[in-house]
């Protein structure tokens, strides 16, 4: 597992050296989801309780998030932005859970040394709890945003001078602006701030009676100025890693396959487990994905699935033509091995440049998401292995599906 990590470790400081700048940092709390990373010098959790647990009950992505618990005070973890200093301009991505009912009240608070600004939700201090609110040196004023249960990015965009985004064409103002999944609504400039100092979470503003918490995940700060839903976020793992007792119950054999689909410990943290598919007889159907993750946002995703395509172990033979396919998007790893055991292939080939653009598959939020990983079924080889360490979708950027039903051409036939 420690070997898995460092390499995709490494692997990660390559893909994101072009996108993010110096001083940006990037937690999605699979990894460092404790306490001691969250007391840890980045981290200062003030008079509460911020840990990491594994939530998965109604959740449709299934991780490793940050909890800020108020009990039986307010939790206000705090982390300091930017470059050394503290202060600089740029772009902060916030995802958290609302569960539609339990959250009480939060902010989720951005400060410079002059001013604060912050998006959250308040039951009792604004008069509704069904719409979330924006908070500008203490003003607090409804988006008009409606407040509904799943995963939402909140976003705040620190700029020295308005203009337009070049990549996407959508404007950006002096100040800071604040978005909710991607949306604008009245008053959500503080025009004077242009600069960021900390992020901190405030879970129940004073209110100590109030049971409160609030689920964390996926928090990216770049100190380059970006519009809109950042590219790479993380937003959904299938299964943690294919962890017992759900990390086979939820793949499937294609009928007619010889395809045997298992868990198998790590040797080095044998608590950590992949999903291993053995094929004796060389029928090379393959098998799916049959669980309930549901895609949370209608965009283009990188499918990330780290894998091993034999001969790992003994004298297994690579699945020829390994193809992996998300929704209606296919990708053909082919039939090269990886290199013996250790030695990591990835899907997409995520080293290469702009590689989110060429790898990216459609899909429809709220569609449950559907994967397959097969093989030539023509092929005479047999005793064929493949092993996954885990499947991840990232964001690259949202998209228009094409209309459900399209004009036809008409055509006259004549005999």
């Amino acid at each position: 597992m420690k070997k898995i990590l460092c390499i995709s470790f490494i692997l990660s400081l390559f893909l994101v050296s072009g996108a993010f700048a110096a001083g940006s940092w990037f937690d999605d709390f699979e990894n460092y989801a404790d306490q001691t990373a969250l007391e840890a010098s980045d981290w200062n959790a003030l008079d509460g309780k911020a840990d990491g647990i594994l939530d998965s009950t109604n959740h449709f992505i299934r991780t490793q998030s940050m909890r800020c618990e108020q009990y039986p005070v307010e939790t206000r973890p705090t982390r300091k932005m930017g470059n050394d200093v503290g202060l600089s301009t740029g772009t902060l991505s916030l995802w958290f859970y609302d569960d539609g009912a339990d959250i009480k009240s939060f902010d989720i608070r951005v400060s410079s040394p002059f001013h604060y600004v912050a998006l959250g939700l308040r039951d009792d201090q604004v008069g509704v709890d069904t719409e979330y609110t924006c908070n500008k040196d203490g003003v607090v004023i409804n988006t008009g945003v409606t407040r509904s249960t799943g995963w939402h990015v909140f976003l705040f965009n620190a700029n020295v001078s308005s203009g337009t985004d070049k990549d996407n064409g959508l404007p950006y103002e002096l100040g800071t602006e604040m978005l909710i999944d991607a949306q604008r609504f009245p008053g959500n400039v503080l025009d004077t701030m242009t600069l960021l100092l900390d992020l901190t979470i405030y879970t129940n503003l004073g209110n100590a009676t109030d049971q409160n918490a609030i689920w964390v995940d996926s928090i990216q700060w770049l100190s380059v100025g970006a519009v809109g839903m950042p590219k790479q976020t993380r937003m959904g793992n299938i299964s943690l890693e294919f962890q017992p007792p759900v990390g086979t119950t939820e793949w499937q054999e294609f009928y007619g396959s010889a395809t045997e689909v298992t868990n198998k410990p790590d040797g080095i943290d044998p608590t950590n487990y992949f999903l291993d598919a053995y094929d004796e007889l060389g029928y090379f159907k393959g098998f799916y994905y049959k669980g309930t993750m549901t895609v949370p946002r209608t965009a283009y995703y990188v499918f990330e699935c780290p894998y091993q395509n034999g001969p790992t172990w003994d004298t297994h033979n690579p699945w020829p033509d390994l193809t992996f396919k998300v929704g209606d998007t296919e990708f053909h790893e082919g039939s090269t091995t990886t290199g013996g055991t250790g030695i990591w292939a990835y899907v997409g080939a995520p080293g290469k440049l702009n590689w989110y653009y060429r790898t990216h598959a459609p899909l429809i939020g709220g569609d449950t998401i559907s994967i397959e990983v097969t093989g030539d079924p023509l092929s005479p080889l047999q005793d064929c292995f493949v092993r996954l360490a885990r499947c991840e979708l990232l964001y690259v950027r949202d998209y228009a599906p094409p209309p459900i039903t399209a004009v036809q051409n008409a055509w006259n036939l004549y005999e």
